[in-house]
């Protein structure tokens, strides 16, 4: 046919959007610490942030179902 080339796929890295929890009862270092070490452990997750200031929790990757019982495993409460 004309007019019609081949068609190139590149191998494009997929953008993954990240899902912010508002997580209550962090207060420190050890709070960080304990949510990290949890959501970490969920199959899936690459990042966790927890900002302690804002009280929220950001994580790539991970089922939401799973990420929000590793926090409550850590001893903390998604609001």
């Amino acid at each position: 046919m004309t007019g019609q080339h081949p068609v190139e796929f590149k191998n494009e890295e997929v953008t993954k959007v990240a899902t912010v929890y508002s997580v209550s009862g962090m207060t420190c270092q050890h709070c960080v610490n304990a949510i990290t070490t949890e959501v970490g452990g969920v199959d899936g997750v690459s990042s966790v942030v927890v900002d302690l200031a804002a009280k929220t929790v950001t994580v790539d990757g991970g089922a939401d179902t799973a990420v929000r019982a590793a926090i409550d495993e850590a001893g903390y409460t998604v609001d």
